[in-house]
């Protein structure tokens, strides 16, 4: 199913009428946003907004020109690069130039508009040459940016620990940021035999039947590797809670001078507290919509049993919405509605999700919902750096 992606002007009529004010109302203005918004919050003062993703298709899945649309709804105006490419860790993006038979995409923000640019519609056939700041080594030494987001993948803390810290330094050294952001990610459910293909055509690792986790046990395990450790335990439970509070902390200690901490978007801790509602009955409205649209609600294809949980929004082993990834879903409305709120530090509550194909009417309910859990628990965990004040 092919899902059309609307995007929003650039700029907002309320952000023409705020520039047009006297000074003293704008710097008070400015005052009281930013006490709104707390200290992790990186949209800046004429709410332009620049942002390098570092990851794999779990970034692409978001959808980042959906993300794009939640800020413009608030007349933010989010500029962003990325590295990408499916399946690699951090450390394999840090050392890309080693594998350079892989695909390594930039998705951008490269249409021209006015005075500033919308998402590339389509970032898979993007050509090298129009990227406005390609890949990290290149975006991170002769670009600035609010903030740069790097997105863990199934890896040792080991790895994590080698990666991170060499993508925080680089960009420190040049200029291009001081302000870090860690994208959670979520449990990867194993597969229940390997993926047999067609004859003639390829499968990835991706593809192919998955069996039913226990979302809340795997996210509260205990991520029990040493830095040291290299053997197949310093993969297992990389995707938990502990796993981020570990690396977060390690991040910390290494960097004890940031201006300010390396912060959380805690997409997994969100997904934790979806779990628990939809195994309660507490989310009104998903049971009509993966009825009504059931590529939406893609883990209930068999039927819709609460008691999955968050196995409802998967489609395969770890993504919410199938290859090319590009559809809206319930599981990508959360992902990247928990990367607006963080970054912009604004509560989602009243965003649209038309462009993700839910029904203004038929699912305000739903949609509402999913938005006052990301709030409160963006709010509830002080590595986002947002508080309800």
């Amino acid at each position: 199913m092919k899902t059309k992606t609307t995007h929003l002007p650039h700029k907002s009529k309320a952000l023409e009428n705020r520039l047009r004010l006297p000074r003293f109302l704008r710097a008070a203005l400015l005052v009281s946003v930013a006490v709104m918004m707390g200290s992790g919050a990186v949209a800046s003062d004429e709410k332009k907004l620049s942002v390098y993703f570092v990851g794999n298709s779990l970034t692409a899945s978001t959808t980042l020109d959906r993300v794009h649309n939640l800020f413009a709804q608030r007349g933010i105006d989010l500029q962003f690069g990325s590295q990408l490419s499916a399946g690699k860790s951090l450390l394999r993006h840090l050392n890309y130039a080693k594998e350079p038979d892989q695909k390594w995409m930039c998705w951008e923000t490269s249409e021209k508009s006015g005075e500033s640019f919308l998402p590339h519609p389509n970032f898979y056939v993007a050509d090298p040459k129009t990227w406005r700041f390609g890949r990290y080594d290149t975006a991170l030494v002769s670009h600035k940016w609010d903030a740069l987001v790097m997105q863990p993948y199934m890896s040792p803390i080991k790895d994590d620990m080698e990666a991170i810290p060499a993508f925080m330094e680089l960009a420190l050294k040049n200029g291009a940021t001081d302000r870090f952001y860690l994208y959670q990610t979520w449990p990867r459910r194993p597969k229940v035999k390997p993926a047999q293909p067609a004859p003639g055509e390829k499968m990835g690792p991706d593809d192919g039947a998955a069996r039913d986790i226990d979302y809340a046990v795997e996210w509260t395990s205990a991520y029990t590797a040493t830095i040291e450790q290299t053997d197949w335990k310093a993969n297992q439970f990389c995707a938990s809670r502990d796993y981020f509070q570990k690396l977060l902390k390690m991040l910390g200690e290494r960097f004890p001078d940031l201006k300010q901490p390396i912060h959380l978007i805690p997409a997994g801790e969100v997904l934790f507290a979806i779990d628990a509602k939809i195994k309660a009955g507490a989310l009104p409205g998903l049971k009509e919509l993966a009825e009504r649209k059931p590529d939406m609600v893609p883990g209930a294809a068999g039927g819709f049993d609460p008691a999955r949980g968050a196995n409802l929004l998967y489609v395969d082993p770890i993504h919410f919405n199938p290859m090319p990834h590009k559809n809206g879903v319930v599981g990508n409305l959360i992902s990247g509605t928990t990367i607006f709120t963080v970054l912009s530090g604004e509560n989602p509550v009243g965003l649209s999700a038309e462009a993700y194909g839910f029904d203004p009417e038929k699912d305000a309910a739903l949609v509402k919902a999913i938005q006052e859990t990301i709030w409160e628990v963006v709010t509830s965990e002080p590595a986002t750096g947002v508080s309800k004040k």
